[in-house]
């Protein structure tokens, strides 16, 4: 499958997919999930999705269950226990999604 980018959400990053990863950019996880299985043509009978954040664990979930769909959403909290030299950083983050952006990849 080759590589896609969503556009019209109206935001600056677009979610996109592609090497088997669907990338959200700057909307939430159900919206990009949902494009994503738009442009497959594929609705699941069941969804596994793991996040960090129990935010984006309830976004999904929340979705799957308007259009019946099981879920089942696994809370991964090894990030937390692992110590990195580099703190986030918001600046990193946007420098590295508009070098996405204006590399097209």
């Amino acid at each position: 499958m080759t590589e896609k980018h969503f556009n019209g959400f109206g935001n600056p990053y677009d979610p996109s997919f592609g090497e088997g990863i669907v990338c959200t950019g700057s909307i939430s996880k159900s919206e990009s999930l949902e494009a994503f299985l738009d442009y497959v043509q594929f609705r699941p009978t069941r969804i596994i999705f793991i996040d960090d954040n129990k935010d984006n664990l309830a976004d999904v979930s929340h979705w799957a269950k308007s259009k019946n769909i099981d879920f089942v959403g696994i809370h991964y909290r090894e990030a937390d226990r692992v110590s990195s030299k580099f703190p986030f950083s918001k600046e990193r983050a946007r420098l590295q999604l508009d070098t996405v952006v204006e590399k097209d990849r």
